[in-house]
């Protein structure tokens, strides 16, 4: 694509990540990553320092797919950034970038005694999507805590790997909603048949409405 966007516009979107809302920022950031080149790389730099978070994030996101190396020391000063979905961010695209090590970091955390970094894992290996950490998420599904077992339900399905469909739909019976919510979302991610008639009893009789909507949800868009 860089070598098909106008020089004007890659301009102009230079421009509204350095001037724009915080909107046409993370915009913008997005777009510079798609389109790639060396001129996109110094100004999503920058935009790692944005006052919003979700600049910092797209911008971090960009430049792991343009996977530019000038992008690894601006990426590794950010891996304390205040908020987790920056961190993650940064980690996934320091992955692309070969920076393996940092995979292999997270899928340690999963088994940290703290439940907050738990939770912070299992999140951000959805956010890297590498299939490596599948087993260790599945393992995660049966945490002793709930904010740790609905990220790595939420995670599994952006993997999009048919290991998880057996795990995701015993995960459709966990005591807590959102849980079976993101069970139900993740199967209809992978997409996987087997999935329909525990998502169908789901739909008609989880004590939960909005968990009921994502059944359903998640059996059309696995049968069309």
């Amino acid at each position: 694509m860089a070598a098909t966007a106008g020089a004007d516009v890659v301009a102009d979107f230079i421009q509204d990540l350095k001037y724009g809302t915080p909107d046409v920022r993370s915009s913008a950031a997005g777009k510079l990553g798609e389109i790639g080149g060396d001129r996109v790389v110094d100004p999503l730099i920058e935009a790692l320092r944005d006052e919003d978070y979700l600049v910092r994030s797209n911008a971090a996101s960009a430049l792991g797919l343009i996977g530019d190396i000038r992008a690894v020391d601006p990426l590794i000063e950010k891996l304390d950034d205040e908020k987790l979905v920056v961190r993650a961010s940064v980690i996934s695209s320091l992955v692309k970038l070969g920076r393996k090590e940092y995979l292999n970091q997270t899928i340690m955390a999963l088994t940290d005694e703290n439940d907050t970094h738990r939770m912070e894992s299992a999140y951000t290996l959805g956010k890297i999507g590498d299939p490596i950490a599948v087993d260790p998420l599945i393992e995660a599904l049966r945490d002793e805590d709930q904010f740790v077992r609905q990220n790595a339900a939420l995670a599994l399905g952006n993997i999009g790997d048919s290991r998880a469909v057996d795990p995701l739909i015993e995960a459709l019976k966990d005591e807590y909603s959102w849980v079976r919510s993101n069970a139900a979302v993740s199967l209809s991610k992978i997409g996987d048949p087997r999935a329909i008639e525990p998502l169908m009893y789901v739909s008609q009789n989880d004590e939960n409405s909005f968990v009921q909507a994502q059944a359903k949800g998640a059996i059309e868009k696995i049968r069309t």
